[in-house]
């Protein structure tokens, strides 16, 4: 479920979404999905790829292994969301993501990239908390 007007999400287990009201602004959540909320990696394949590798002579090695690399930092989380979205609705320019990063790991928070978006970021920290470190605040 997500807020159509404050980017606000939380997750439902099951097919057929409960109503339910935005927690920050109090506006009407709108399903999304449905979304996997199992493990979308497996390490120990991701570790084997990295080991055969150097093995591989399409050209394609460099990009391959920051995808592999990107995809072994990867949270284990069901959802991301895109800092320039919520840069855009915070009406400020949205800064490295590596920063983005940085600060909600700096925190305490988990956060990481997720390996099929360059804007996609995968966190634990509240959406408020995401929206202080994007604005500078």
């Amino acid at each position: 479920m997500q807020c159509p007007h404050c980017l606000y999400r939380s997750e439902q287990a099951g097919m057929l979404p409960e109503p339910e009201e935005c927690a920050l602004c109090g506006a009407a959540l709108v399903p999304v999905g449905p979304l996997w909320t199992g493990s979308i990696n497996d390490d120990r394949v991701i570790c084997r790829m990295q080991e055969a590798l150097p093995g591989v002579t399409a050209g394609t090695g460099p990009r391959v292994a920051r995808l592999l690399a990107t995809c072994r930092q990867e949270l284990d989380t069901s959802s991301h969301y895109d800092y320039h979205v919520i840069a855009k609705a915070e009406r400020v320019s949205p800064g490295s993501i590596a920063t983005v990063i940085e600060q909600l790991q700096a925190l305490g928070y988990r956060a990481s990239r997720a390996h099929y978006s360059g804007t996609a970021l995968k966190t634990d920290a509240t959406l408020q908390i995401l929206k202080e470190v994007i604005s500078g605040g």
